[in-house]
């Protein structure tokens, strides 16, 4: 005797759709990414030293193309902030920080930004399960 059970699911296609992760996390993701990345990218540059000025205008942001972004990156090309974030004879010349260390500038940033940070990625998780929802 052969037995035989066959379900079928209702509306399939409707929860496959939903299951693409592209649809699903695509743009609330970017968006956070960008937001993420953007708060990082206004911390540094508000923390960083300034003398001519050139340090805080080469502060970029970048994210993943692809459409599902798996990183996003802030960070400067300038070859002496490398040696003011982990250096420890610079100081800042001017400003509300002036006569502190400039050690930190950079990662420092990353806990200045942590609220916004927090709060993209919250966004983007109540898009994510509102998109789920349907």
């Amino acid at each position: 005797m052969t037995v035989k059970i066959v379900v079928t699911v209702q509306n399939l296609d409707n929860i496959l759709r939903r299951m693409n992760h592209d649809y699903l996390l695509g743009a609330p993701w970017r968006k956070a990414m960008t937001h993420a990345t953007l708060a990082a990218l206004s911390a540094a540059q508000e923390r960083s030293p300034v003398d001519t000025g050139r340090l805080r205008s080469s502060i970029t942001n970048r994210i993943d193309a692809s459409s599902v972004p798996l990183w996003g990156e802030v960070g400067t090309n300038v070859f002496y902030g490398e040696t003011l974030e982990f250096g420890a004879r610079y100081h800042y010349r001017a400003g509300p920080r002036r006569g502190a260390p400039t050690r930190g500038w950079f990662s420092g940033a990353l806990d200045t930004a942590a609220g916004a940070i927090a709060n993209a990625l919250r966004d983007a998780a109540r898009a994510i399960e509102a998109a789920w929802k349907g």
